[in-house]
């Protein structure tokens, strides 16, 4: 893959996202969420492929993938209102379906495109499948990395400026009263990944989040920078002063 490549899909990628525009020409708000969270997934790409030495193709391919892995949250929010894949269509398999129909990665080397699809494809799930093409497995971890570290920015932001309470949506609409809920506590304490239908409350949500910090980032940059912007300490604040479930605060302190 050259710089060719990535210009004509960026161009691809910008005039297919422009539809999303409302009439006065401006992006509707978690339209221009999801804009804004793309442009810092792939600067946190780049953070994590300079960290690990990748040569430019390599890394061209990954900035490719991690461009277009939530291309498919455009539609899905315009036809659903909502980011819940539960609630509404699977975001990264729509992605897929976006990437075929607007000819997204035309005239790029039929394996290049493979793993992008696989990137895009397999970026938010629980694991990769053990059967994964070593190659794209690479491409897929650093994107689903990526993808994790701004999920925690969006949040913070979200919680900060007060844009929550105008946009609910960002956090599925869950009801911002109550704590833990039992099935997320009892997959914490199995060590379990967290089903995404089993979140319920705010707490629920921040909880899955915490949950990523333990195990779920692949790349030792991507954990050094989880560290460095306080990940988890801003997420313990966050759900303590909602839970005095002493089980919460023991999970927790299980990694600090």
């Amino acid at each position: 893959m050259n710089h060719g490549h990535f210009q004509a899909v960026r161009s691809r990628f910008n005039r297919y996202v422009a539809r999303f525009r409302g009439p006065d020409g401006a992006f509707p708000p978690m339209q221009a969420l999801k804009r804004r969270h793309t442009a810092h997934v792939v600067a946190d790409a780049g953070r994590i492929m300079a960290a690990e030495g990748w040569a430019t193709a390599e890394a061209l391919l990954g900035r490719t993938a991690a461009l277009l892995h939530d291309i498919g949250r455009f539609s899905q929010y315009a036809e659903f209102g909502t980011f819940q894949d539960s609630a509404s269509v699977n975001h990264a398999e729509r992605g897929c379906a976006v990437m075929r129909q607007e000819g997204i990665c035309f005239g790029m080397p039929e394996d290049d495109a493979r793993i992008i699809f696989e990137a895009v494809r397999l970026h938010n799930g629980i694991a990769l499948p053990p059967d994964i093409a070593p190659d794209a497995a690479r491409i897929a971890y650093m994107v689903r990395d990526a993808d994790k570290l701004d999920i925690f920015r969006v949040l913070e932001e979200a919680v900060e400026s007060g844009q929550l309470e105008h946009n609910p949506e960002i956090t599925w609409n869950m009801q911002l009263e109550g704590g833990v809920s039992e099935p997320i506590l009892a997959a914490l304490d199995a060590g379990r990944a967290i089903n995404y239908r089993d979140v319920t409350t705010f707490c629920d949500f921040v909880m899955v989040q915490v949950s990523w910090l333990s195990g779920q980032l692949h790349y030792a940059e991507s954990r050094r920078l989880a560290r460095e912007r306080r990940v988890l300490e801003y997420r313990e604040r966050l759900v303590l002063a909602r839970c005095d479930d002493p089980r919460v605060s023991r999970y927790f302190h299980t990694l600090e």
